[in-house]
Formats: C-alpha cells, structure tokens, sequence
C-alpha cells in the first residue's frame, strides 16, 4: 500500500471537489482510496473516507471531548443568571415606585381628614 500526501489549494477545486486523478493505478476499478483533510490553519485531521465506506466516521478527539460539554454549562448558566437577576431588579424597581407613590402617606392623611369616605 502506497502512501500519498497532496496539498491541493482552493483554486485547484473543480465546483467545489477534489479531484485527484494525477496517480499511478487511477484507471484500475478495483483500486480502494482513503483519504482525509487537513484544512489550513487547524492543528486535526479530517475522519478517514474511503471509496468502498464513502461516509465518515466521526471520531471524538481527546482535547474536545470534556472541553464542549463544560463550555456550554457554562453559558448556559450565566444566562440564567442574567435572566434571575434582571426580573429581581425590574421586582426591586417595582417595589420602590410603589413605596414612593405610598411613603409620603398623603393617602392616610386624607382618609383620617374627611370622615365621610
């Protein structure tokens, strides 16, 4: 089995494909390709596809797999956080507009001034 590293650029892409046909055996039919990406700029490879399994496996990587899980409890708890708190001050500020409306006690005054009410 002969291994092959290939760099293909973006601009070598034909609509958006690799198309590999510049190796020894191509025209065989009962040759098998694997192959497998490496994007520029990324430190992982793609998973490993073949022409007889054409669907990825997906394969969870050491680094990642505890990372997303804490990552995501992690915010999703701080919207939480910032949902408990903006309804405790929109209650607080509710709270003293109605002591503010009542704390002069100009409404006892009235009622304890005209009896007939």
């Amino acid at each position: 089995m002969e291994e092959q590293e290939k760099t293909v650029a973006s601009s070598d892409l034909l609509d958006g494909k690799i198309v590999l046909d510049d190796f020894p055996g191509a025209a065989d039919n009962g040759m098998r390709i694997e192959g497998r990406i490496k994007y520029l700029g990324f430190e992982s490879w793609s998973p490993w596809i073949s022409t007889q399994n054409p669907i990825p496996e997906i394969v969870v990587e050491d680094g990642n797999s505890i990372l997303v899980p804490i990552v995501i409890g992690v915010l999703v708890a701080v919207v939480v956080l910032l949902i408990v708190i903006f309804f405790i001050v929109k209650r607080k500020r509710s709270q003293d507009k109605y002591d503010a409306e009542n704390g002069d006690g100009s409404e006892s005054k009235k009622l304890k001034d005209n009896p007939e009410v």
